[in-house]
């Protein structure tokens, strides 16, 4: 009320995670795996139910329940927010839920799962809040991993209604105009594909900036790139 009473034509959309779930670690490092090692659930007292997660199972915190997202979009109902961002768990205790990515950053874990199952819990959370909740218009997430696909899929989903809108975040940095060259049917630049390298992601975690320092020649070059090369190469 406070704001539309400032700005009465802004228009407000909210970002909100749809689920929590437990957050992860890495595990045991195994005698035959290189890299970093593969994320493992933080354990929980399981005789008891799970109750410090939105939009999670109490009886499973790997799982989702909807009932809690499901109060709040009736909240932005109420407050008369139509346009919502959804994405999926944390950066900081869980990343592969919210970055679905090959390779994970620097103080990061391996995927537990392959990244693919990670997309389409996106897209099926997606999915359901636009069949229960039909009046939002609603901006998926968690599509960078899909690279190549990355059009073809997001076509697919907005033919069948799953979303209203395509949100695409690591992609930006490497490619753009891939939206551009996908709508006017150029060949795709497969040179600029984001291949979910977390480069973004360990930069500015260690104090760097963030950008695609692989594939953009002007993070490539920069001094900054030597240092992101040392801090991965002393992670590992």
């Amino acid at each position: 009320a406070g704001i539309r009473s400032v700005c009465p034509a802004l228009k407000l959309a909210v970002r909100v995670s749809a689920l929590d779930l437990i957050a992860f670690k890495a595990g045991p490092q195994t005698d035959d795996q290189t890299g970093p090692a593969t994320g493992i659930a933080v354990g929980y007292p399981s005789d008891k139910p799970y109750d410090y997660g939105f939009g999670t199972d109490r009886d499973d915190p790997t799982q989702f329940d909807m009932t809690e997202l499901f109060e709040l979009f009736d909240i932005f109902t109420k407050l008369g927010i139509k346009l919502v961002n959804v994405t999926l768990g944390s950066p900081y205790y869980n990343p592969h839920i919210v970055r679905p990515a090959a390779y994970p950053p620097s103080d990061g874990y391996a995927s537990p799962e392959d990244p693919l199952f990670g997309v389409m819990r996106h897209l099926e959370i997606v999915r359901q809040i636009k069949a229960a909740r039909p009046s939002f218009h609603v901006v998926g997430s968690g599509y960078s991993y899909l690279q190549e696909y990355l059009p073809h899929v997001a076509q697919a989903v907005l033919r069948a209604g799953w979303t209203d809108f395509v949100g695409l975040g690591r992609m930006m940095l490497s490619y753009p105009d891939i939206m551009l060259d996908a709508v006017a049917g150029q060949t795709m630049q497969r040179k600029k594909f984001c291949r979910t390298f977390s480069d973004c992601t360990t930069a500015p975690r260690n104090g760097l900036v963030s950008g695609c320092f692989p594939l953009d020649p002007y993070y490539k070059e920069s001094d900054q790139f030597d240092a992101l090369v040392a801090i991965k190469k002393a992670a590992s």
